[in-house]
This record gives structure tokens, sequence and C-alpha cells, in this order.
């Protein structure tokens, strides 16, 4: 049986990650619902589920390239040589795009949201549990075979898809929602490929774009959040239209 796995594993490593990400996620997360529980051990499975990614990443990179390949995976994140623009970029960009949809909101009637940062240490490990998931496994990988558009668009339905136990259940949210992961899931390749396949800067992005959502109270206000995601697709538009989504990743042979 574990020989069959394995063997599963190395003939289809990216079908495998997804699979085990899906199980180990989904699960954690109905059972909280479906099962009467403390609220203590709730937690626990909230973050297993979280985790997903990464473990089903390490567990599929360890298959197929064993304890070294798991340290050179694992190693990636300590990848920073690279210029200020990216640091300024990952850091501050989705608070740019917060503070000019925050203003347009006004313009049209709104009322300004009161800003409050928290979560700041939440948000920078759930941008390492997801991230070397998403960007650090399946990203290089669909990217053999995908342009980096449509890998971004196909990591993108997935991580919907794959949010979808913790996600509110309203079809225009939904909606909305699947337009933003597109857009930043198109901005996350970006970055990857002309960063050299660091993972440091996934994960701060992910950390900053998490903590600038609440903050600013985005996802509160259904008209906020339109010019939102509106704002992230002209940055896409502008990406497409200069650099591109090929970067230094392109020429990159080793996916660990």
């Amino acid at each position: 049986m574990r020989s069959n796995i394995t063997a599963w594993i190395k003939k289809d490593p990216l079908i495998a990650f997804f699979v085990f990400t899906f199980v180990i996620s989904w699960a954690s997360w109905i059972s909280i619902y479906v099962v009467p529980m403390p609220r203590l051990l709730a937690l626990v499975l909230d973050q297993v589920g979280l985790s997903g990614p990464l473990i089903s990443s390490v567990t599929v990179t360890g298959v197929l390239h064993g304890g070294s390949g798991v340290r050179r995976f694992l190693g990636r994140i300590f990848q920073w040589r690279v210029g200020i623009q990216w640091y300024l970029f990952v850091l501050f960009s989705a608070a740019v795009l917060a503070v000019a949809a925050g203003g347009l909101y006004v313009l049209v009637g709104g009322t300004a949201p009161a800003v409050v940062f928290t979560g700041g240490f939440g948000s920078l490990i759930s941008g390492v549990l997801e991230e070397y998931g998403w960007r650090g496994f399946a990203l290089p990988r669909l990217q053999k075979q995908y342009s980096p558009l449509k890998a971004s668009i196909l990591i993108g339905f997935i991580w919907v898809l794959w949010h979808l136990p913790i996600m509110p259940v309203e079809l225009p949210l939904l909606a909305v929602y699947l337009l933003e992961v597109m857009a930043i899931s198109i901005l996350f390749t970006w970055v990857y490929n002309h960063t050299g396949g660091s993972m440091l800067f996934p994960v701060l992005y992910h950390a900053a774009y998490d903590i600038t959502l609440t903050a600013f109270k985005i996802p509160t206000k259904l008209p906020l959040l339109l010019i939102y995601v509106l704002l992230n697709w002209i940055l896409v538009g502008i990406v497409a239209a200069g650099s591109g989504l090929r970067g230094k990743d392109e020429e990159r042979k080793d996916e660990v």
C-alpha cells in the first residue's frame, strides 16, 4: 500500500499535492462544523487546515527528493538578495491600493473606514503555511506546462475552491472573492518570477495583503471591496503591459 502511494506521488506529484492539501484542509475544517468539540481543539484543527498546503508540499518534496530536497525547498525563504523595489511592492502595494480605494469610496458617498492594524504575526504564519504550497510547489510545476497567466488562473481557481469551507457562501461575495483572488494570484506569480523563486516575497506579500484587508475593513463593505478588486485588476493590467509575468524564474530547473 505504502509503495503504491509512493509510486503515485512520483508519477503525479502535482496531483498528489492538490489531493493531500484538500484532504488535510477540508477534513480539518469540516470536522469543526459537524463534530462537537472544545474551542481549543477547534482552533488547533483550524490551523491544521491552514497548514494543508505546507504539509502536502513538504511531504511530496520529501518523497521526490528526500531530506536534502526538503531542506532546499524550505530554505528558499532565505533568498532575500533582490532589488529594494520588490520589498516595497510586497510590503506596501496592498496598502496603497487600499488608501486609493478608500478615497474613491468616500468620493462616491461612502464613509472612510477606521484603520486598525492587527494580526501581523498571524498573517505572516498564514503566509508561510499557504505560500509554500501554492507558489513554492504548484506554481513552478504548472509553469512547465502553461503560460504564467494560465498557471496563475489555475492556482487562483484552486485557491478559492480550497477556501470554500471557511468562506461566506453568499453568491455575490463569492463571485467578488473569485475576481479578487484571480487578480492577486497573477500578481503573486509576477512577484515570484521576478524574485528568482524566493519564498520570502510571496510570504511577505500574503501577510501584508491580509493585514491590509483587516486593517481597512475592506471585506465588510461590498462597494469598497469592489473598488479595491477593480484597482487590483488595473494593477494586473499595468504589470501585463509593462514587464510582464516572466522574470528570473523563467530559467529555473530546480523545483526544490
